[in-house]
């Protein structure tokens, strides 16, 4: 395995109960902007904010079912990061 990787990223994606909420309080409380969504407007499937260096993908389970419906997950929570090299 290639020791020297240099990499240019790491983004959260958090699987959350209710995106726009979770979108409301990061841009209300923390100071993070809304980047992109889907859809572009109304009921979030899934965002990502960012704020400085800082990015953060927020996702509904559902959505991310809908995307890989071979994961078997069943919490109302969970986590995946995301490395760019």
């Amino acid at each position: 395995m290639e020791k020297n990787i240099h990499f240019e990223s790491l983004s959260a994606n958090l699987i959350v109960g209710d995106v726009n909420k979770s979108v409301e309080y990061y841009t209300k409380n923390l100071d993070f902007s809304l980047i992109a969504s889907v859809p572009e407007s109304g009921s979030y499937n899934r965002v990502m904010v960012m704020r400085e260096d800082v990015t953060l993908m927020f996702q509904s389970l559902k959505s991310l079912q809908e995307d890989l419906p071979e994961l078997k997950i069943s919490a109302k929570a969970a986590w995946a990061l995301f490395i760019s090299r």
